[in-house]
């Protein structure tokens, strides 16, 4: 196989692709990227069994073939090369792949293509289509809430359901709960629901924070979710089992609600947290006239900071986790949000109505002050 195209475009395609490789698995092969040449057409291919993605490159397919190459060194060689063409080829035993630009070369050992797992990008007509700013956006502010923990496999995804009106992504560590909302005229005919790796939808984020892609489409192909963003294709694996009835968490009323600015509340939690170490929870509390944020850690120190707020009702004391709270409202666009308080034992709510038809609702569990 043998390619020519300008380092620029190799890279960023190959840089795409590199995130879907593998370092930890025992299969060597699945830390390369796939690069093929069919007709006119190139393409990076790369996997860790979890998600697939195929990325176009732009350039001139000279001859038909494929080269498995290390990503990781491939997408260092190219950034290092100068600027302008190169020329990318599988030398005549096989055994190296050749990048040449117009004063030097290097040749990098490729990995073994028999061991590659073989992979179907096949769409179908009927694949839903999905704003692709909208979409980019929430999964940045739902994305940050899925758990972690692996023993939990179906928390670490995020759902992603249509209905005849619009679309959800939501995600839970069952600590906190983020629902993004978004309102589209006509809805959808078709009504789906999946849950995606986590890691899927940042890869999706990272590919529409390349370029200006308006649509993306989506739909469950051979049960496994498949993303079309142009000519970029991402098939991933479902996690399998019901995602919680995430609605019966949302409290249907509350003691109080306060609209308080976005970004001078997330300033406020971002300083007192500074001092909230070793676990130490902050300390919500409303009083008349205002709210009051604050924190103790024992041989750190303690801060406090009030916020001017309409409230004429009883005292109220509830603690958060910092890390979650500062989070929900980092995930914040609009200038203002609704905080909603019930007691001691029940969520705070954070809920921003960003307009357009678009709603983010954010849950915090709370925890346990000490006396």
């Amino acid at each position: 196989m043998k390619l020519a195209a300008n380092r620029e475009d190799l890279l960023n395609s190959l840089q795409l692709a590199a995130h879907a490789t593998s370092t930890r698995s025992t299969v060597g092969a699945l830390s390369g990227v796939l690069l093929r040449c069919e007709g006119e057409r190139i393409s990076a291919t790369a996997t860790d069994l979890d998600v697939a993605l195929r990325v176009p490159v732009v350039g001139r397919a000279l001859v038909a073939g494929s080269a498995l190459v290390p990503a990781r060194l491939l997408v260092d060689v190219v950034r290092a090369a100068p600027e302008g063409e190169l020329s990318c080829e599988l030398d005549s035993g096989g055994g190296l792949f050749m990048v040449r630009w117009q004063s030097g070369e290097a040749g990098l050992r490729v990995l073994h293509e028999e061991e590659y797992p073989t992979l179907a990008f096949d769409t179908k007509d009927d694949l839903l289509t999905l704003p692709g700013d909208a979409l980019r956006v929430a999964i940045g502010q739902v994305a940050r809430a899925a758990s972690r923990d692996e023993t939990r496999p179906l928390l670490t995804g995020v759902l992603l359901r249509t209905d005849d009106s619009g679309f959800e992504l939501v995600a839970t560590d069952s600590y906190r709960l983020a629902v993004k909302r978004i309102e589209l005229d006509g809805g959808f005919t078709s009504n789906l629901e999946a849950t995606v790796p986590a890691h899927t939808m940042a890869q999706l984020s990272r590919i529409l924070q390349q370029g200006t892609a308006e649509r993306v489409q989506f739909g469950i192909v051979d049960r496994k979710a498949l993303f079309k963003v142009g000519e970029i294709v991402i098939s991933s694996r479902l996690l399998e089992g019901h995602f919680p009835d995430y609605r019966q968490l949302l409290p249907s009323d509350s003691t109080a609600e306060l609209e308080l600015g976005a970004e001078s509340t997330a300033a406020v939690v971002r300083r007192i947290g500074l001092v909230a170490q070793r676990n130490a929870p902050l300390a919500v509390r409303l009083v008349e006239g205002e709210l009051v944020i604050s924190t103790k850690t024992p041989d750190i120190g303690e801060a406090s900071e009030r916020i001017p707020v309409p409230y004429s009702g009883e005292e109220l004391t509830i603690g958060f986790n910092p890390t979650y709270l500062r989070e929900g409202l980092d995930a914040l666009t609009g200038d203002t949000f609704t905080l909603r308080l019930t007691n001691t034992v029940r969520p705070g709510i954070i809920e921003s109505n960003e307009g357009g038809g678009c709603r983010l609702t954010y849950l915090v569990m709370p925890v346990r002050l000490e006396e």
